[in-house]
């Protein structure tokens, strides 16, 4: 049976295949990309696209061989990246580590990211979840290990839909009126996409109210 991150990792999948097929995504900069998770979910979604990787744990880029993933790969505290340097992107995905810093710290990133970015991805633990460094890494510490979907919804304006299963939610921001216009007319689209594949899961989806759809 399937966890609450798969089930994340299929919403992102099929959004991302919409919004390719809505009007491409060419650039890409996945943000603590650990061993490339995202890249490898999404690289049949997104065709050629170019990736970028932005990585702080220098191990990870060998142990991973993120140099063969990746167009490029930085090697830096994505809180210490200048975003306005990778401009124009379309897209960046903060995957499982905004609860790795400080509210403020992931505040700012993310803001960086949207200034520059039609789409920002967070996919983000919802629920009391700490955790320790591992294997030595200490960018695996959950630095604010608390997060919520309301707190979530008021630290990060620009929130234009999101998936919740169980712990895990998927949160996806606009930069433009087009990318708005094309993330909300797949509102309509992809609960009855989810539903074919999992019938029997309770799951949550929208733009500002989490209650009227669970």
């Amino acid at each position: 049976m399937p966890g609450s991150a798969d089930y994340g990792k299929l919403y992102i999948s099929l959004l991302m295949r919409k919004l390719a097929e809505a009007g491409g995504i060419s650039t890409v900069v996945d943000c603590g990309c650990g061993c490339g998770t995202y890249r490898t979910l999404l690289a049949p979604c997104l065709g050629q696209a170019t990736w970028i990787g932005i990585e702080a744990w220098a191990p990870y880029i060998a142990q991973f061989g993120l140099h063969d993933l990746y167009h490029r790969v930085i090697n830096s505290d994505l809180r210490q990246v200048d975003f306005a340097t990778l401009a124009p992107v379309d897209l960046v995905i903060f995957g499982d580590v905004l609860e790795h810093m400080k509210k403020d710290e992931a505040q700012a990133a993310v803001g960086k990211a949207l200034a520059v970015a039609s789409y920002v991805l967070l996919s983000i633990p919802v629920v009391d979840y700490p955790q320790d460094e591992i294997n030595g890494n200490p960018f695996e510490i959950h630095v604010k290990d608390d997060w919520d979907h309301q707190q979530v919804m008021a630290a990060f304006p620009g929130i234009t839909a999101f998936f919740i299963h169980d712990h895990i939610g998927v949160y996806v921001l606009t930069g433009n009126a087009l990318a708005t216009s094309r993330v909300t007319a797949l509102q309509a689209v992809l609960p009855p996409l989810l539903h074919q594949q999992l019938p029997n899961d309770r799951m949550a989806w929208g733009g500002w109210s989490i209650e009227s759809h669970l």
